[in-house]
């Protein structure tokens, strides 16, 4: 007999900018599945309009003036791109779904919806410049968000052009921008917290590293946290398990407090508290522990990137990481920075060109210096066991040191 049983209605409206030429793909469709411990049956189910009918609620794609506002003001930022050789594509996504959960004797159901934005330029010699967009109802506001990016992305691309240069290996200090550090997070300490990996014994924390032990100076906390963040993660008052979401501490004044669980990771790891963490692509896939929005809060006693900076002799500003990945089991890492720039004598100067950090999760929590007072929270898209999710990490500014850095083929 299956444990849950999941039934999901969903709208998809997507925007699509490629070159000049604007297009809109609109779908529906509607699915339940069966679920256990051990596997999942899912099939497609019939839609029901009602449902639809809600789900469109406050959707921009049925305002004209405002999806049109949004098609002409990008289309705009391509003509902008003629005078370069560079290969624009934009794309404002919406999507709405209604969610019904029957477990263990309870019925839940819920209504969520979420938005995004990127963009995407290529150049020449196919390199790839591409930044996530916050879609707010201001129309206005998000049309100046991807004006701002394409402005920054085109600055990256004149200075790596112009003047970048190369770090050798080193230790170093490094300077992660507001929200960047969340980033880090995210993909470095997060995942190695999700309850899969913990109770299967394929992370450090809760094998090596238990709860409570010290990992970090006792200025750090981190939170994961969806309050405020649901439009941008996609989820609203319940996980896909019909568990309610809450704030779970997963470091308190630099000690290990909390893991990420559905519920059959909760229950092996005997603590509750930590459900309202499993999540699904869709109908047709398993729900398993991921994260919602991870952060680190604001040091109310903190500096800004500016102060930081001036009092650094010599580092790396971090301002954008392109990707990453982290070895549960050791805790080792890899970021590759999509923008940076060295610090000498407190000021920023010449980009780095591919520099990539490498470490320890644990050795960086411990070197953390300082943590900033200008948080700002960055929506993602994140990838587990072949399913792709919106997500949120921030942070302020904060500085950490001793941190390995290197080119891209200076060797591991």
């Amino acid at each position: 007999m299956p444990e849950i049983e999941f039934l999901q209605s969903r709208c998809k409206s997507l925007l699509k900018i490629i070159g000049e030429i604007p297009t809109i793909d609109l779908s529906i469709n509607a699915g339940k599945a069966w679920e256990n411990s051990y596997s999942i049956k899912a099939r497609d189910d019939s839609i029901d309009f009602d449902i639809v009918q809600k789900l469109n609620e406050n959707n921009i794609f049925f305002e004209p003036d405002k999806i049109s506002l949004i098609c002409e003001s990008l289309i705009k930022l391509s003509l902008k791109l003629k005078k370069y050789k560079l290969n624009f594509s934009a794309y404002v996504n919406h999507q709405s779904e209604f969610i019904k959960v029957i477990a263990r004797e309870k019925i839940v159901e819920d209504y969520r919806k979420w938005s995004n934005g990127r963009i995407v330029i290529i150049t020449e010699n196919r390199r790839i410049y591409y930044k996530e967009i916050l879609i707010t109802p201001n129309i206005k506001d998000t049309v100046k968000r991807f004006d701002a990016a394409l402005n920054l992305i085109l600055k990256e691309i004149k200075e790596l052009n112009i003047d970048s240069t190369k770090l050798p290996p080193s230790l170093t200090t490094v300077i992660f921008a507001p929200g960047v550090a969340g980033y880090f997070v995210h993909e470095v300490f997060g995942h190695m917290l999700e309850g899969d990996f913990v109770t299967k014994g394929l992370s450090i924390f809760g094998k090596s590293i238990k709860l409570n032990d010290l990992i970090g100076p006792e200025f750090l906390n981190v939170i994961d946290d969806p309050t405020g963040c649901s439009e941008y993660i996609g989820l609203s008052k319940i996980d896909d398990e019909g568990e309610l979401l809450k704030r779970i501490e997963l470091i308190s004044e630099g000690r290990l407090k909390g893991f990420l669980c559905n519920r059959e990771s909760a229950e092996i790891l005997g603590n509750k508290d930590f459900t309202g963490c499993a999540r699904r692509q869709s109908y047709k896939y398993k729900a398993i522990p991921r994260m919602r929005a991870t952060y680190i809060p604001d040091n109310k006693n903190g500096l800004e990137l500016s102060n930081l900076v001036e009092n650094t002799e010599r580092g790396v500003l971090v301002s954008q990481l392109a990707r990453g990945q982290a070895n549960p089991l050791t805790g080792d890492f890899t970021l590759v920075c999509g923008r940076s720039h060295l610090i000498e004598n407190g000021k920023i100067g010449a980009p780095l060109h591919d520099a990539i950090i490498s470490g320890s999760v644990i050795t960086t929590l411990q070197n953390i210096e300082s943590i900033g007072n200008d948080f700002e929270m960055l929506p993602l898209q994140c990838g587990k066991a072949g399913q792709i999710i919106p997500v949120c990490a921030g942070s302020p500014s904060i500085k950490v040191n001793k941190m390995m850095i290197r080119g891209m083929n200076d060797g591991n």
